[in-house]
């Protein structure tokens, strides 16, 4: 594939979003992820951000413990380039609201007040991403 696309120079980093169709989700976003951090370190020079990753409670077969669950997913990924002098700089999930603001629930939403242990995945990787020198 001609990648040729991705080369800027006037960008001085690469963002991408992972947000797709739930259904296909799960099954490409391996590749998908290793793909951009490797691109972004190889063909770009520049860091990566995974950003707009999330799981919609709109979606069939949701649970906490899945979108939970891929959070590491993405986190890992994260983690293991950045502390392996990778491309990928840091993950941003979709999305969190404070209470009050219901208005923008939008089936990705993270409360942290309603959703406890979501908050201990987000807080593992701060603190093993906080450790990289």
């Amino acid at each position: 594939m001609n990648k040729s696309y991705l080369v800027i120079i006037n960008v001085n980093y690469g963002c991408r979003v992972s947000s797709t169709d739930e259904a296909v989700q799960d099954a490409f976003v391996d590749k998908w992820v290793q793909d951009h951090i490797q691109d972004s370190k190889d063909i770009l020079n520049k860091p990566i951000l995974i950003t707009e990753f999330g799981k919609s409670s709109k979606s069939s077969g949701y649970s906490v413990e899945k979108r939970n669950s891929y959070f590491e997913k993405i986190y890992n990924f994260v983690y293991d380039s950045a502390s392996n002098g990778g491309a990928c700089a840091g993950g941003l999930f979709w999305q969190f609201i404070a209470q009050g603001l219901d208005s923008f629930r939008d089936g990705y939403e993270v409360m942290l007040e309603e959703n406890p242990s979501t908050v201990t995945v987000i807080n593992q990787q701060y603190k093993r991403m906080s450790n990289l020198q």
